[in-house]
């Protein structure tokens, strides 16, 4: 009988890799419906000027300006955002925009955001996202311009529960909030291609399902992380959980397996980001894919 041997925090890294450095930051062309872009405000600006956003929504930084708001809506393919999304366009100094992010936990959001530079799988810039249940918050894009001042992106959508029903056949379901459906890939072999095209879970020998980097679960509390660890023991899941450093972020990984049969063993990767309260989660029937810790 082939048996589970240590592997952990080697395999949540890997699988960290394997989600890769995204170049897509938000939703493409391709991917929105349509889209509206209109340009509110030239110079400074104390209120949004729209009636898009929800009223739990901070006001506008101080010293901002050169607004633009554009609108889409869901993506047809699944890839960008599952709701209608308003993208906030804006310039501020960096003190500015912190002060503005420290009000969505003052108005109920669970979040965080934090500046990176130079690392392997985050842009350049502030990273963050939020969620209150309702409104799901996210920094799209940032960048620094030759006056000192960033340019912001920031995506408001609604909060969808994503989780695929497929996957709660197998896994408990995991009550938190991404910007869609991840992204599911069927294999035959070790990686022989099949389809990403989700029907069954029975449509290809081995797949899995990627929770990871941008399509992670955002605004994820500590309490929320370990109770979903304890939902996985209940239904006999077995693992380790490691805390490290990866990209300057407090992360703590957890990885989780369930032997079915002889052939037949679950895998659950976790990545709980404590600096930014995202989870990255992978889910799959083939777990040699990202450990290579099996032992027949």
């Amino acid at each position: 009988m082939k048996k589970i041997i240590s592997l952990m925090l080697a395999a949540s890294l890997i699988f960290l890799c394997a989600c890769g450095k995204s170049d897509d930051n938000g939703p493409s062309e391709s991917a929105a419906e349509t889209t509206e872009s209109t340009t509110l405000h030239d110079k400074a600006f104390s209120e949004w000027g729209t009636d898009l956003l929800p009223e739990n929504f901070p006001a506008p930084p101080k010293g901002a300006h050169s607004l633009t708001v554009q609108t889409g809506t869901p993506s047809a393919d699944g890839n960008g955002y599952r709701s209608d999304w308003v993208r906030l366009t804006f310039t501020c100094l960096d003190k500015d925009y912190l002060e503005f992010a420290a009000e969505f936990f003052k108005l109920g959001y669970t979040g965080r955001t934090k500046y990176l530079s130079g690392t392997s799988y985050f842009p350049d810039g502030y990273n963050g996202n939020w969620q209150d249940g309702k409104t799901l918050v996210r920094v799209n894009d940032s960048k620094l311009n030759d006056k000192g001042e960033y340019v912001y992106q920031i995506d408001v959508m609604d909060c969808v529960d994503n989780f695929p029903s497929a996957l709660e056949e197998i896994f408990p379901k995991f009550e938190g909030y991404s910007r869609n459906t991840g992204y599911y890939y069927g294999y035959n072999g070790i990686d022989e291609f099949v389809t990403d095209k989700f029907v069954s879970l029975d449509q290809s020998e081995h797949w899995y399902w990627d929770f990871g980097f941008e399509n992670a679960f955002v605004g994820v509390t500590v309490e929320q992380f370990e109770a979903y660890i304890d939902k996985l023991v209940e239904a006999r899941f077995a693992g380790k959980v490691s805390d490290t450093t990866a990209d300057t972020c407090s992360v703590t990984s957890a990885d989780l397996f369930k032997e079915v049969s002889s052939d037949e063993i679950y895998g659950c990767f976790m990545l709980y980001n404590r600096s930014l309260q995202t989870l990255d989660i992978v889910y799959t029937n083939h777990i040699e894919r990202f450990t290579g810790y099996l032992d027949t």
